[in-house]
C-alpha cells in the first residue's frame, strides 16, 4: 500500500494489486487506519447485497439482515436451525 500526504480529504483507491491511501500530513497511524478500515466497510457494504441476491437460492435460505462491525474474534456464522450467530 503507498501512502501519500496532501492537504485534502482522505481518498483510498485501488490501481491494479496496488492500494493508494491519500492523507493529510497530520493523520497518523491511527486515523489512517480508520480511514482505510472505513473504506473496506463500504466496499463490503456496497457488494453484499448482490451476493447474498446470488447465493440465497442456491443455498435455499433468506437473509433477514446484515451489518459490517468489527470483529476481534468470531466473524459470523449461521446454523439453519438456530438461524444467525451474534
Amino acid at each position: 500500500m503507498g501512502v501519500g500526504e496532501v492537504d485534502q480529504a482522505p481518498s483510498v483507491a485501488l490501481k491494479g494489486k496496488r492500494m493508494r491511501l491519500q492523507v493529510r500530513p497530520q493523520h497518523g497511524e491511527e486515523k489512517r487506519r480508520e480511514i482505510v478500515e472505513g473504506w473496506y466497510r463500504e466496499q463490503v457494504k456496497s457488494e453484499a447485497p448482490a451476493l447474498i441476491a446470488k447465493w440465497e437460492p442456491l443455498m435455499g435460505v433468506k437473509v433477514e439482515a446484515f451489518y459490517v462491525q468489527r470483529m476481534k474474534t468470531m466473524w459470523g456464522g449461521c446454523n439453519p436451525r438456530n438461524g444467525p450467530s451474534d
